[in-house]
């Protein structure tokens, strides 16, 4: 029917305003429909043409509203602004393998058993796909392309995440990126692995190597799941965790003026542990694109800098743990272009207090 069509188009769409795995999924449903021989093919093309341009509108028509009422949407311009290299690609598969097997795991033997996976799933997932568009002819359709829309999620979710790396700079597809495949593939092999008959020695052997498999993968994820739940534990998550709540660093900057501006490579951390607001250090570049933000140079994020002690004293907090915001002046650089004193030295970082131009330290 059109109108659930139409409906299943307009939650993607504003799926997609959310979640980045939204657009491989309407595109495997869009692929689906068109493999439905329960109607002829013009109408096939139509829907799949509806379905893609109802939900598209809708994530088109929030970027302009956004752009209009609030001047920006993307938050960039929309270029190839990509930089992954081989390096990269191998820690993003790495990754992907750390669903089947622990990082722990030799890395040969985590590629075997990927392949030896990818290849049963696909097999498994294209054999139930070809029996469903073939019962479609007799008007027997129900949950039977189900599979097939999880299993095409896979290599457009795929292709989805090279076309991300192509324009998004410094995007490094960790087990975040890796799971809506993973969760999609794991049900589509349940579906098609319920449905399978075996007939033949080859899908009796393929039927307890799955189940042997899932065992093992399930087995893996407790043991990891009760490691990491005891060490989360003892240890806090994220900035809760003793690293922050007890770091010397920020101990040293709990004791900063109240009335100073403080300035650090860590000022989520700093806001959230000691309830107080600090700004970011100056950006040499965007991560998201790789080049300067040319509505606000470094050299201008330098100057407010400068000019902020000022007004009021001035601090900046260097945490040696943030090593992720490669994109923002190091210590060597803030040095260089400010009068610095230093006012503490903890091992896990140091404070300086910014000094007013023409003032030495």
């Amino acid at each position: 029917m059109r109108t659930w069509l139409a409906t299943s188009a307009v939650v993607l769409g504003i799926a997609a305003l959310t979640r980045f795995a939204a657009p491989a999924l309407g595109a495997a449903i869009a692929f689906t429909l068109l493999v439905n021989r329960r109607h002829h093919r013009n109408r096939r093309i139509a829907d799949a043409v509806v379905y893609g341009l109802i939900s598209a509108s809708i994530f088109v028509s929030w970027v302009a509203l956004s752009q209009i009422w609030n001047g920006h949407s993307l938050g960039r311009k929309l270029w190839f602004y990509g930089n992954m290299g081989s390096e990269e690609w191998l820690r993003s598969f790495g990754s992907l393998m750390a669903w089947l097997l622990p990082d722990q795991a030799p890395n040969l033997l985590r590629a075997f058993l990927f392949a030896v996976f990818a290849a049963a799933a696909f097999g498994l997932i294209l054999a139930h796909s070809r029996q469903a568009v073939d019962r479609s002819r007799k008007m027997i359709v129900a949950h039977d392309f189900l599979p097939m829309i999880l299993g095409l999620f896979f290599f457009c979710y795929m292709a989805f995440m090279v076309l991300a790396t192509s324009i998004e700079a410094n995007l490094l597809l960790n087990s975040r990126y890796a799971f809506p495949p993973y969760v999609m593939t794991v049900m589509a092999v349940t579906i098609a692995l319920a449905g399978l008959k075996r007939t033949t020695r080859f899908s009796t052997i393929l039927h307890i190597g799955m189940v042997v498999l899932s065992i093992v993968v399930l087995g893996s994820h407790s043991v990891r799941t009760v490691v990491r739940s005891l060490d989360a534990y003892r240890t806090g998550i994220g900035y809760a965790g003793v690293e922050w709540t007890q770091s010397p660093t920020m101990l040293a900057a709990k004791e900063l003026p109240m009335d100073a501006l403080i300035y650090s490579n860590g000022p989520d951390a700093i806001a959230y542990v000691l309830k107080r607001p600090a700004f970011f250090i100056p950006a040499r570049f965007q991560l998201r694109t790789g080049i300067e933000d040319p509505s606000d140079p470094f050299e201008q994020q330098l100057s407010r800098l400068q000019r902020a002690p000022d007004r009021q004293r001035a601090f900046i907090v260097m945490f040696d743990n943030v090593t992720w915001r490669f994109y923002r002046a190091n210590e060597a650089e803030l040095k260089r272009y400010l009068r610095l004193s230093n006012s503490a030295t903890r091992p896990d970082g140091r404070i300086y207090e910014v000094l007013p131009a023409g003032v030495r330290e």
